[in-house]
C-alpha cells in the first residue's frame, strides 16, 4: 500500500481508499495490472471489453470476439484481449462464471417482499440470522440450489465470486482470512455462511444506512450471499482451492 493511501470505513460511503495527504495534479498513487475484482453490469457487458474496458459510446460492433458472451458473460474487442484475459485469469474462472450465469433470471420476475422503509440493526441481524438457520435445514438448503437472481444480484455475485477466486490463488492468505477459516474443519464444512456475512458486515453503519435508503436491497444481498455459499459448497474443486489449499500451504 503506498504511503499516500489508506483504507478507511466511512459510515456513509463504506470501505474505500482515502488519500493521506494533498496530491499533485496527475499524481499516480496506485498502479496495478488489473482490478482484484470487477463486474460489468449486464446492460453494458455487450458494449464493454472485459479485458481493456474499452467502451465506444454504445457501439457494439467493435466487440468482435464474443465466444464467451453467451454462457460466461464475457465479450472482448479482439482475440488479443481475450487471450490476455485467459492467460491471466485461467479457464477455470470462465467455467465458474458460466455456472453462475445459469442462476440469472431470464425474464424480470415479480417484485419480492421487502422490509418496511425504516430498517433497524435488529432487523438486519434477524435477516442474516435466518440465513444461518436455513443453512442447517436440509429442506431449505435444497431451495438454495434453485434460487434465481435478478440482474443486480447476479452482477454482485459475479463480483464476489471473482474476488474469492483470486483469493484462492494467493500464495499467502491475509491474516484476517486465516483467522476466519483456519479452524481445522474439513473442506466440505469450511465455508459456513457466517464467513461471507462477517466479511460483508465489517462495513458496519454504512450497511445500515444503505439498507434504510434501499430496504429491498437487503433481500438482494441475502440472495447473493446464499448463491455464493451454495455455489462454493457444491463446487468441490473451487472449495478445495479456496480453503484447503491455503491451509495446507500455511501448515
Amino acid at each position: 500500500m503506498p504511503k499516500t493511501l489508506e483504507i478507511r470505513t466511512n459510515d456513509f460511503s463504506g470501505r474505500s481508499y482515502y488519500s493521506t495527504c494533498a496530491l499533485p495534479t496527475n499524481e499516480t498513487v496506485l498502479d496495478i495490472d488489473t482490478p482484484y475484482s470487477c463486474t460489468i453490469y449486464k446492460q453494458f457487458r455487450t458494449e464493454v471489453c472485459a479485458e481493456c474496458f474499452d467502451y465506444q459510446s454504445g457501439r457494439r460492433g467493435f466487440l468482435t470476439c464474443r465466444e464467451y458472451s453467451e454462457n460466461a458473460g464475457l465479450s472482448f474487442c479482439d482475440p488479443d484481449c481475450r487471450d490476455v484475459w485467459i492467460r491471466r485469469e485461467g479457464v477455470d474462472l470462465i467455467g465458474y462464471l458460466a455456472k453462475l450465469e445459469t442462476r440469472r433470471l431470464k425474464k424480470k420476475g415479480k417484485e419480492t417482499g421487502c422490509l418496511r422503509a425504516v430498517v433497524t440493526d435488529e432487523e438486519i441481524e434477524e435477516a442474516w440470522g435466518r440465513v444461518e438457520e436455513e443453512e442447517h435445514s436440509f429442506k431449505q438448503a435444497r431451495k438454495w440450489g434453485q434460487l434465481l437472481l435478478d440482474d443486480f444480484e447476479a452482477d454482485i455475485a459475479r463480483y464476489v465470486l471473482m474476488a474469492l477466486y483470486h483469493q484462492s490463488l494467493e500464495p499467502q492468505p491475509s491474516q484476517e482470512f486465516c483467522h476466519l477459516t483456519s479452524n481445522g474443519d474439513e473442506p466440505s464444512t469450511l465455508a459456513p455462511v457466517a464467513l461471507f456475512l462477517d466479511l460483508d458486515m465489517q462495513t458496519g453503519t454504512h450497511f445500515l444506512l444503505y439498507s434504510q435508503t434501499k430496504p429491498h436491497r437487503l433481500i438482494s444481498f441475502r440472495n447473493c450471499w446464499i448463491t455464493i455459499f451454495e455455489y462454493t459448497r457444491s463446487s468441490k474443486r473451487f472449495l478445495v482451492n479456496l480453503f484447503d489449499g491455503h491451509l495446507s500451504r500455511k501448515s
